[in-house]
């Protein structure tokens, strides 16, 4: 049997080099990709901006903060391989981002105190309602005391004036029957007023702890993100 003796690939390690170079510019111009789309986001967002509603900001504060990953993934990626293969206009293009980077770090610690605020500022709004629905729960529940022993026309107008507030004129009544029948028809919308207003406390509290959850979560986020936008513009820098 003849063996032919093989000849090398000498331009195997050229073929090979080509292919990552077209690899790693294509990771890169998708990176690229993914920053335009987070600053496109990211403007979004803040626009219109409605800087005295705390409702707002929070939101928007949070907004900006689950934003982040895809800011990540762009970074990884356009600062992948370092300076190998780049252009000039390219280097100056990844030196524009890297103090982007930069602007962005402070951003986020920016974020924190103004995240710290408008979380105080809801938590206030949260308290002053719940301050107000107690005090109508306090008022029913003594409509409710005082309407057991009611058993005549003035006494359930008192209730109707003094306890519940309201300026209703109660119709003249002709008979006991008929006072007993407007007795149980004030219970009734009494106890489903009640039920109403315990409902409503329940969602506020409900909603205090989820803006407590989301506070922390997103400060949380907002520091971390800093940290390592600020870590990455140092590195960056110092190659």
């Amino acid at each position: 049997m003849l063996n032919l003796p093989q000849t090398p690939l000498k331009n195997q390690p050229l073929l090979t080099n080509a292919s990552s170079l077209w690899s790693l510019a294509l990771l890169r111009a998708i990176g690229y990709g993914f920053l335009i789309f987070f600053l496109f986001d990211f403007a979004d967002t803040l626009i219109p901006l409605r800087l005295t509603n705390p409702s707002w900001e929070f939101q928007t504060f949070g907004a900006l903060v689950e934003k982040v990953p895809i800011l990540f993934l762009a970074l990884v990626m356009i600062y992948l391989g370092r300076d190998f293969g780049r252009k000039r206009a390219e280097k100056i293009l990844l030196s524009i981002i890297t103090w982007l980077v930069l602007l962005l770090s402070l951003t986020y610690f920016l974020l924190i105190p103004l995240g710290i605020i408008n979380t105080n500022r809801l938590l206030n709004q949260n308290n002053q309602q719940t301050l107000q629905l107690n005090q109508q729960v306090s008022k029913i529940q003594k409509a409710q005391t005082n309407l057991k022993t009611s058993n005549t026309q003035s006494e359930l107008q008192q209730i109707l004036s003094r306890d519940l507030g309201t300026t209703t004129n109660l119709p003249e009544l002709q008979n006991p029957q008929q006072i007993k029948a407007l007795k149980n028809q004030l219970t009734t919308a009494i106890d489903n007023n009640q039920n109403q207003l315990q409902a409503q406390t329940r969602i506020l509290k409900d909603a205090r702890l989820e803006l407590l959850k989301k506070s922390v979560k997103w400060n949380l986020g907002s520091l971390i993100s800093a940290i390592l936008l600020l870590y990455i513009w140092r590195a960056a820098k110092s190659k």
